[in-house]
């Protein structure tokens, strides 16, 4: 029998800590990151930005892959292959940073490229065995299975003979990877997605789950909290989780396409989906923490948040509950490019921090990189503190 968890005094971390935070980022680095921040910071700036790098991408003008390569790809990715990622990963471990490798393509569309995406990611869960700087593999559903397939089951349409075949073969793809990661030890992440797929995505998780989580969280599925069903959704997927004896893994996150979400919504003359301010989605968030660190007998737990209440909300959440910072049941996780001053102190206090690394081709990232962009946007207080921090330590090296 297990001894009882004890509560304990949570420690005190210091995320204003800049100069130990940003050590292992190069002169370089830091002066990319200040480029970025500042462009996503000016609305104007931003559309002119996307509007070149579309044009230039689609045209092929001479100097458009390498100009976003030496930026925004540098602020938010690993690598453009498989190698430089894991190259990324293993500097980033001498800080005690893991990482969740993503091999960021999606928005396929054909049988050739779904199988072309799952042997990449194949190859991330290879890389990932044995490795301690690679914690999980991210999977985006939309890379191995069409994107109207999974609108059309969401809507609750019925499937003909062919559409049943192709859906049955992208769970084949799912399974393929969840049966690979199981045998190597390792566990997968599939990334949530908009709303108007997301419950055929869960569907298929589920079923993931189902097969490969009897023993350990092998799957996990992503619930966004900007949703106005999140909690009460994320509640209905441990509840079944539980009864089907099976555990649930959850990346908890606040979400990456409100706006697109609100304008979907108006377009429809629907209800928005979102929730109606800043201030709900942050308890949303924090609630389905705490629901998820109550029931670590089913659940396995990551905090995916750039929010530095909420990461404090989930150190003193484990303190309250006596959950060791170590326990392999919770991670913590930021994006690659973002709050290295939450991420860094996690680590050197012995909580299971991560960092979520992309990385492909500049124009298979290009779709990830605008909602980076949308997203950081979208929460100017956090940006303006990132920026603060980035700028902070420039200065601090200057003056040396």
């Amino acid at each position: 029998m297990l001894p009882t968890p004890r509560p304990y005094s949570a420690p005190d971390i210091d995320f204003d800590d800049y100069e130990s935070a940003l050590r292992e980022k190069t002169d370089g680095e830091l002066r990319a990151a200040n480029l970025v921040l500042t462009t996503i910071r000016k609305p104007w700036l931003m559309r002119a930005g996307r509007m070149f790098a579309r044009a230039g991408l689609a045209l092929r003008i001479p100097g458009t892959v390498g100009a976003l390569e030496r930026t925004v790809f540098r602020q938010f990715c690993g690598g453009t292959n498989l190698e430089e990622a894991i190259e990324r990963t293993g500097r980033m471990f001498e800080s005690g940073v893991a990482s969740i490798l993503d091999y960021a393509v999606e928005g396929e569309d054909d049988e050739g490229d779904f199988a072309a995406v799952t042997a990449e990611i194949l190859r991330g869960v290879d890389a990932a065995i044995d490795r301690p700087d690679v914690a999980f593999v991210a999977v985006k559903l939309t890379g191995i299975a069409r994107f109207d397939l999974l609108e059309k089951i969401d809507s609750g349409g019925e499937l003909d003979d062919d559409e049943r075949a192709e859906l049955a073969r992208a769970e084949e793809r799912l399974d393929q990877i969840a049966s690979h990661a199981a045998r190597g030890g390792t566990s997968v992440f599939v990334d949530a997605e908009h709303s108007w797929v997301q419950d055929a995505i869960d569907g298929v998780v589920e079923r993931a789950m189902e097969a490969h989580n009897r023993e350990r969280a092998v799957v996990h599925t992503t619930v966004q909290l900007y949703l106005t069903s999140g909690l009460s959704h994320l509640e209905q997927l441990v509840a079944r989780a539980r009864a089907g004896g099976y555990r649930f893994g959850a990346k908890l996150v606040r979400g990456a396409y409100m706006e697109l979400e609100r304008e979907r919504a108006a377009d429809r003359g629907e209800e928005s989906p979102i929730q109606p301010d800043k201030a709900a989605t942050d308890d949303a968030y924090d609630r389905a923490l705490t629901f998820c660190l109550e029931n670590l007998e089913t659940v396995d737990v990551c905090a995916a948040t750039h929010n530095v209440a909420s990461t404090q909300h989930l150190i003193d959440e484990m303190a309250r509950l006596g959950i060791d910072p170590s326990d392999q049941r919770v991670t913590a996780s930021q994006l690659l490019g973002m709050f290295d001053r939450i991420t860094v102190p996690l680590a050197r206090n012995g909580y299971n921090a991560l960092k979520y690394v992309p990385y492909g081709g500049v124009r298979d990232a290009f779709p990830y990189l605008l909602r980076r962009a949308d997203e950081n946007r979208s929460v100017a207080d956090q940006l303006a503190s990132e920026l603060f921090a980035v700028r902070t330590e420039i200065r601090r090296r200057k003056s040396l």
